[in-house]
């Protein structure tokens, strides 16, 4: 009997193994493969294929992916960047190729079209632009190492998505993961999971829609569903013949308890009763619902505190590295938010996954953006790329939004309403389409107002503060909104900073910014010249106003019934085609974090009001020197969520001040102190919330406002850096100058342009000074400040 019980189990051994077996799929990570890149048109596949040699005169640069051609010369001041053609390449060496296998490769994201070869066959093309793309090459492996060769497009296209009228950069590479996958010969070809919850049974709800490869006779196959915890234990399992199920379930997903799921699909053979494929997925539960313009998550109100970025990356441009992806949201979550929109097209799985895991709602959209209806390539073009977005994103549990379109009615040349009119329909064809695929999550859109009572989620284009109005206007402004739209949110709203500059008043040319206006931004009220008064173009761009923009907001938003929620423009600083004459030419600098990620004040600001985790920040550490007359009294602010805060000057306690969000600046954490004249002045601040003691510290230096107006430059090279400060006619140091400078080499690879104030050869002073960062300092430079009347020239050996 025992013998009996050991084959017995031996045969259930094989059979388990010969089961999974069966099931494996694999995939090849292309990125770190020897990938070679060509600048520039070539004369076909023949010209790519030939050895790479100087007689030849084709210059090849080995890279690796993600990688894009525009990581520089978007910011560079001289000349437009590179829209056009580009060629890379590769060889493949693959250990096997198995005639029971499927090969396949997996482009994440290209900018923005490309032809794809393998050797000298042109074998399909990607033309999806933001959107994945599988392509089979099973056919064409007839060796086992073989040439992969991309001829990349990223030049404009009329009528077709993305519009060049947009402030980001349509940047051109590989710009997203490059991977084979190695299939079973049957296998599913794709998998949509939705998921939903109901509150009165507590049932969760899963919609499974798998599709199995279609030259093989599907009824020869059933599938089955598993539900398990992330640590594998078994929840529940369901047979194919059934696509809809639930399940008794009470672990939903919430930002403060992203609590996931491993889903699993198992494609079985009748005959033979194993798993011949499995597709796993990674998905949670929750409810959505809005009333009376108020957000509900799983039947509890939750106010909408988010932000909103672009892919981009510093030294990297729009071909972003995952790990530094991940510090980033996870910076934006230890912020307090709770939501991003993702704009202003669809974002790549790994930013979701992200999302999914941190708990961070997602509101994601197509790349339709600053152009209107513009015939049917655009309408195919636009449907396809929707229809994508879904069914690649559609088990992202953090997605509570899907994203129609962004400025579709902005008058950059008038628009007829013939135009308005076939925007509008192409929208609502877009609406039914999403919610004939997912009726559980949110249509939105952001400034189109004919669509506005047909989308759940809508958002008009309101600026106070920055594009128009006051930010005092806040309140008024969204309650008349609320009024007006029953699904409104607040997409947008902000103010620009360059990093480390400060001011003793920020108001000092704002004394008649008009209220009357209704908050909305015109078009063209971001350039920096013409048009009304308004603080984009006639304020400081300091950090000190950023602060208490934003500060206001937050305060007033607290205190808004029948409000959504809003999502900040942007987390950090971008790169745009459209600011050549921003204090850093061709960056939106409205960011929370410098491009690199260095956080500016606001985000402390942000933390003060939206963080659970005690914390406690003087405004500012980066404000080295302060000014004023002698024995003036400067406001010190603190930005804290702690109950009460205490504030120290030399060690000598200041006062207790208990946090009230009522009260403006800083939650009523603020203290008017004498600083001692021409010397350093050291402020500590120490907070208690729930026995938790956080304290933070900070030096400033007092200096006397004695100095006129800009009349010289003083510069030097102190090891790799050039530093540069403005001075008066009696050489005192002008801390409140904020004069454009501009650096020349004679050796033009000395010259960088990254997008941070250290890294850009023009730009305006910080507080009247500059450092700017050098690949060598063994060159001629020649620097050139821009005064009110004069333009001054110094030359630096």
């Amino acid at each position: 009997m025992i013998y009996m019980n050991r084959k017995l189990f031996i045969f259930i051994y094989l059979f388990m193994q010969l089961q999974f077996s069966f099931a494996q799929r694999k995939t090849i990570d292309l990125n770190d493969e020897k990938w070679f890149f060509h600048k520039g048109e070539l004369g076909g596949i023949w010209e790519v294929l030939r050895p790479i040699n100087p007689i030849f005169q084709v210059k090849w640069t080995e890279i690796s992916l993600p990688h894009t051609y525009n990581t520089t010369d978007i910011l560079d001041s001289e000349k437009e960047y590179y829209q056009g053609v580009v060629w890379y390449k590769v060889k493949i060496n693959l250990n096997e190729i198995l005639k029971e296998d499927r090969y396949f490769l997996r482009f994440e994201n290209i900018g923005n079209y490309a032809d794809i070869y393998i050797d000298t066959e042109k074998i399909g093309c990607y033309n999806s632009v933001y959107t994945p793309l599988e392509l089979e090459i099973t056919d064409k492996l007839r060796e086992k190492s073989f040439y992969l060769t991309l001829r990349v497009d990223n030049s404009r296209r009329l009528k077709l998505p993305p519009s060049d009228l947009n402030d980001y950069y349509l940047s051109g590479g590989i710009l997203g993961n490059l991977k084979l996958l190695v299939k079973p010969k049957v296998h599913y070809e794709s998998l949509i999971v939705q998921t939903d919850y109901n509150l009165q049974n507590k049932r969760a709800y899963c919609k499974v829609i798998p599709k199995i490869i279609n030259d093989v006779d599907t009824s020869l196959f059933y599938s089955q569903f598993v539900i398990s915890s992330l640590n594998d234990s078994l929840i529940n399992k369901f047979n194919s013949n059934i696509n809809e199920f639930d399940l008794k379930l009470n672990q939903l997903w919430s930002p403060n308890n992203p609590k996931l799921f491993k889903f699993e699909a198992q494609l079985i053979s009748k005959k033979t009763n194993v798993i011949i494929d499995k597709v796993e997925k990674i998905i949670g539960f929750k409810k959505i619902e809005l009333r009376e313009n108020n957000f509900f998550l799983n039947g509890k109100r939750v106010l909408i505190k988010g932000v909103s970025r672009h892919s981009d990356q510093f030294l990297a441009g729009a071909a972003e590295k995952d790990v530094y992806v991940e510090r980033e949201f996870n910076m934006i979550k230890s912020m307090g938010a709770n939501f991003i929109r993702l704009g202003h097209y669809p974002a790549s799985s790994k930013i979701l996954q992200i999302c999914d895991s941190l708990g961070i709602m997602v509101w994601e959209e197509i790349s339709w953006s600053r152009s209107g209806y513009s015939g049917g390539d655009q309408r195919i073009f636009l449907l396809n790329q929707l229809k994508s977005m879904i069914y690649n994103h559609s088990y992202n549990v953090s997605i509570i939004a899907w994203g129609l379109g962004n400025e579709l009615d902005m008058k950059w040349k008038e628009s007829s309403i013939s135009n308005i009119d076939k925007t509008n329909n192409l929208l609502k064809e877009f609406i039914d389409t999403t919610k004939k695929f997912d009726s559980t999550r949110f249509t939105s859109i952001r400034r189109f107002e004919k669509i506005n009572n047909n989308v759940d989620l809508y958002s008009p284009s309101l600026w106070p503060g920055w594009y128009s109005n006051n930010y005092t206007d806040y309140k008024r402004l969204i309650e008349n909104n609320i009024k007006k739209y029953s699904n409104f949110f607040h997409a947008e709203w902000g103010a620009s900073s360059i990093y480390t500059r400060h001011s003793e008043n920020p108001y000092i040319h704002l004394m008649k910014i008009d209220s009357t206006l209704n908050g909305e931004e015109i078009v063209g009220a971001f350039l920096n010249g013409g048009g009304f008064k308004r603080p984009s173009k006639d304020g400081d761009w300091s950090e000190t106003y950023q602060c208490d923009l934003i500060d206001w907001i937050l305060k007033e938003q607290l205190n808004l019934s029948n409000f959504t929620g809003s999502a900040y423009w942007a987390f950090k600083d971008f790169p745009t085609p459209l600011r050549p004459n921003n204090p850093i030419p061709y960056m939106n600098l409205k960011g929370l974090t410098t491009r690199d990620l260095q956080k500016k004040d606001a985000f402390y600001v942000f933390q003060s009001y939206w963080a659970t985790k005690p914390m406690v920040r003087i405004y500012s550490h980066t404000w080295k020197n302060r000014w004023g007359s002698k024995n003036e009294k400067k406001m010190i602010k603190v930005y804290s969520n702690c109950d009460s805060v205490e504030l120290f000057k030399d060690g000598v306690l200041i006062g207790v001040k208990k946090r009230d969000i009522k009260k403006f600046p800083c939650s009523g954490l603020f203290w008017n102190v004498k600083l001692r004249n021409k010397s350093d002045n050291l402020f500590k601040a120490v907070g208690y919330k729930n026995g938790v003691v956080v304290h933070d510290e900070v030096l400033f230096h007092y200096v006397i406002k004695d100095w006129g107006v800009p009349n010289d430059l003083v510069c030097k090279i102190e090891k790799d850096q050039l530093k540069m400060k403005v001075i008066d006619s009696k050489g005192k140091f002008c801390l409140d100058a904020d004069n454009f400078i501009m650096i020349e080499s004679l050796d033009k690879k000395n010259i960088q342009n990254k997008g941070v104030i250290n890294f850009s050869n023009k730009a305006q002073l910080i507080n009247g000074c500059l450092n700017y960062q050098l690949k060598s300092n063994d060159d001629h430079f020649k620097v050139t400040v821009f005064l009110e009347d004069n333009i001054i020239l110094k030359h630096i050996n």
